[in-house]
């Protein structure tokens, strides 16, 4: 079986704006295990354990899928927490420019993969860039005051041009990830 998931990269300089923010906080906030440069990404579509006979498939409706998108402008703007500031569990970061797009493109891949058999999360996709994992409870002052403080934060504008199934491998160092088939957005 294989973990899979599709996704969108961000550029280098943004992970490096991302980074940069973490080492901030990470002075302040104990307790977190934050999410690994390697690792950012935003998460269009988790399909979770799969056989790989469907790898081919999944493919054929990521080539399906993409033909009314071009390529689009995206920045992360803001911050937030899951599921919410008293019981935080996740950091994450919000889409300001693209969100619109990245979730069209999810919607787009969950009716995909809804028709093979491959079910989605119930929940209403919301574009977001998870840049750490609460592994401590937290006091929700601290979150405040420390994180969700951080809300003017803003990365550069780039230009997403293709988005990627990957597979995840979990170890005892964190997710490792491979990817699988990559598909280009059309240029217009």
């Amino acid at each position: 079986m294989l973990r899979l998931f599709i996704a969108v990269s961000l550029s280098a300089k943004q992970i490096d704006q991302v980074a940069a923010l973490q080492n901030q906080l990470k002075h302040s906030l104990k307790g977190v295990r934050w999410v690994k440069q390697e690792g950012m990404h935003l998460t269009l579509s988790f399909i979770g354990e799969t056989d790989p006979e469907m790898l081919d498939t999944i493919k054929e409706i990521m080539n399906r899928v993409v033909t009314p998108f071009s390529k689009f402008k995206l920045s992360i703007s803001g911050c937030g927490v899951f599921p919410g500031p008293s019981r935080a569990r996740v950091l994450w970061l919000g889409v300001e420019k693209g969100a619109e797009e990245l979730t069209d493109l999810a919607e787009k891949l969950a009716a995909g993969l809804a028709e093979i058999g491959l079910k989605q999360e119930g929940r209403k996709y919301q574009p977001h860039l998870t840049i750490g994992r609460i592994r401590q409870s937290l006091e929700e002052k601290m979150i405040i005051e420390y994180f969700l403080a951080k809300n003017d934060f803003k990365t550069e504008t780039a230009v997403v041009e293709h988005f990627e199934l990957l597979e995840s491998r979990l170890s005892s160092e964190g997710a490792k990830y491979r990817v699988l088939h990559r598909k280009k957005l059309s240029a217009d």
